[in-house]
């Protein structure tokens, strides 16, 4: 009865979006402008993603707080962290959609938000993980409130450096999220709710309507990471930490491949450009859908490969090794 009513309220909600997505686009009032350099659409886009996202979220809390009762174990604290981080990277994200603030500006407040967060939950403080190829547990005592901060800035700045055509995001999103579903029966229906959104802004995004902006992007981000880490720490449904690897390896692999091109070539490396796997697939082949589908391919491979596979470096060496020649045969 309880997945009834969230289904059908996610449904409605959603409906009632798409019936009106040139009227939030005209409420939010903010828009990605083609430029005809990095920005290669022809027309004002809302970037409204974000802020269907957000209110399914604002909507998904008060449902719990009527029927479902999923947090019911989180204290008022652990409550407020997952609150606080959504909301925070989504108006930061908002911010920049709208004002374009400074990247260096951009990382020195999503660290802060970050040390916020996990300091009002220590549920999310990794501490210790496994690697799936060695026996021993890996403590990170000092040093274990640097690596979870830099690992959840490091992922929403790895989704969004993929946030460059259409779907793609929206996409791995909806992968990653099927991975937790399949991983957790505890927050099955938070990852519901999450799938349910973001197929109605695939919708709407394939339609043109709307694109995801770094509110969309940031917040359903931080949301992913924050019960990947949840379901690590507390409830042990993720064991190895190249299981989470595997899971983000294409966002992994293009976040450390530009930084170095653009570290070696004197660039910002966090200045957008065209060199992403994306843009090279589709100037070279002249299709969103045959770009979408490669790039796809390396999340839906990775979850395969944690369900059936044992070897895991094995596999992710292999997904390296595709990952580079499909770079070096488009470069020809």
């Amino acid at each position: 009865m309880d997945l009834l009513i969230l289904i059908s309220s996610l449904i409605i909600v959603n409906s009632v979006f798409h019936l009106n997505i040139q009227r939030l686009g005209k409420f939010i009032n903010i828009y990605d402008s083609p430029d005809g350099k990095l920005k290669k659409h022809r027309i004002n886009t809302p970037l409204t993603g974000g802020v269907i996202f957000f209110i399914n979220f604002l909507f998904f809390l008060v449902l719990d707080l009527i029927f479902l009762n999923i947090f019911e174990d989180f204290n008022k604290r652990e409550l407020f962290s997952l609150f606080f981080i959504v909301s925070t990277f989504f108006f930061l994200g908002l911010y920049d959609d709208k004002f374009k603030m400074s990247a260096y500006l951009r990382i020195v407040l999503a660290l802060s938000i970050c040390l916020i967060v996990i300091t009002l939950n220590n549920d999310l403080v990794i501490s210790t993980f496994k690697i799936s190829f060695y026996k021993n547990q890996i403590f990170l005592n000092n040093l274990k409130m640097i690596f979870t901060i830099f690992s959840i800035v490091a992922f929403i700045h790895a989704c969004n450096m993929m946030d460059g055509i259409n779907l793609q995001l929206t996409l791995f999103y909806i992968i990653l999220a099927i991975y937790l579903f399949l991983t957790s029966s505890v927050f099955a229906y938070v990852y519901i709710f999450i799938i349910i959104t973001l197929f109605s802004i695939l919708i709407l995004n394939f339609k043109k309507k709307i694109f995801l902006g770094d509110s969309g992007a940031y917040c359903i981000a931080s949301i992913l990471s924050y019960f990947i880490i949840i379901e690590h720490n507390v409830y042990d449904n993720i064991k190895f930490a190249d299981e989470i690897f595997l899971m983000m390896i294409l966002p992994g692999f293009e976040l450390i491949r530009l930084s170095i091109l653009r570290l070696i070539k004197g660039k910002n490396i966090f200045e957008g450009d065209l060199n992403h796997i994306h843009h090279i697939l589709i100037q070279k082949k002249n299709s969103l859908y045959l770009t979408n589908l490669i790039t796809s391919s390396f999340p839906i491979i990775s979850l395969i490969g944690i369900i059936y596979f044992q070897n895991m470096y094995i596999l992710i060496f292999f997904i390296l090794l595709v990952y580079y020649l499909i770079l070096i045969f488009l470069k020809r």
